[in-house]
């Protein structure tokens, strides 16, 4: 927060990027007294700790929109604040409910995550916008409302979000959404989204009657699951091979595959 502050303090009169990745909450679980003292009522040690590393994180992210703020930046300045996966649970004691999962995993409680925005003046405060996003919009928003144009070159995956959140460009983004982390891979198209959690077979679920993820339709939707699995392949083979955690599983769906 301290560098961040200096820099918005050079560059005021200039324009600016700032990639500000705070530590907070993170393992190793640790906070200085200061903040565990906002938090004597909570009697686990570990969500002590958790809360005091939240509210240093709410500190710093708080003086960082207040330094915009005096320095009459608000308006000119897009924010975004996304957070790193969801809870992971056994470190921290946090709880995704009614999220199945948690991070490292790609069902909803690994990969569905705060993702706000600020515009003043550009965005309307307080609205909740619906359809699904990813973080790889960021890329193309923040060049867009920079710079005015992307590049021919590389082809972006992310998608400019001012047009949708302002209301000028209707429907969803996305017609679909990918994720792949080693071995594990997951795939959503409007409500459908097929996980692959690395073990096991592939799971199918409908997230607009079933957002916990409890009900695998696999078997009674093969349709929906084979036209998800090859969208998935589809995406898949643009990319390299993954390069870590190439465990028993990626390599048993590799096969599977030929």
């Amino acid at each position: 927060t301290r560098e961040a502050l200096s820099f918005l303090e050079r560059r005021r009169s200039q324009p600016f990027f700032l990639y500000l990745a705070y530590n907070a909450v993170h393992g190793p679980m640790q906070a200085p007294e200061k903040y565990l003292s906002r938090f004597t009522a909570i009697q686990d040690e570990r969500r002590r700790t958790y809360a005091g590393m939240l509210s240093a994180l709410d500190d710093g992210v708080g003086a960082v929109l207040q330094k915009l703020r005096d320095a009459k930046l608000e308006e000119t300045t897009l924010v975004f604040f996304v957070g790193d996966n969801g809870g992971p649970t056994p470190v921290t004691t946090s709880r995704n409910d009614p999220l199945r999962g948690f991070k490292g995993e790609v069902f909803e409680g690994g990969i569905r995550v705060p993702f706000l925005a600020q515009w003043k003046g550009r965005l309307t405060p307080g609205r909740v916008y619906e359809h699904p996003v990813i973080a790889l919009d960021l890329h193309a928003t923040a060049l867009l409302a920079a710079a005015g144009s992307l590049p021919d070159k590389p082809k972006l995956d992310g998608v400019d979000l001012l047009p949708y959140v302002t209301g000028r460009a209707q429907g969803p983004p996305h017609d679909r959404l990918f994720w792949r982390f080693g071995e594990r891979a997951a795939i959503r198209m409007a409500d459908w989204k097929l996980v692959m959690p690395g073990e096991g077979p592939s799971q199918l679920y409908n997230l607009a009657r079933d957002i916990g993820e409890a009900n695998d339709l696999s078997a009674s939707q093969p349709r929906k699951l084979k036209e998800l699995e090859a969208a998935y392949e589809e995406w898949n083979r643009q990319l390299a091979e993954p390069r870590w955690l190439r465990g028993r599983a990626s390599r048993s769906r590799k096969r599977a595959s030929r």
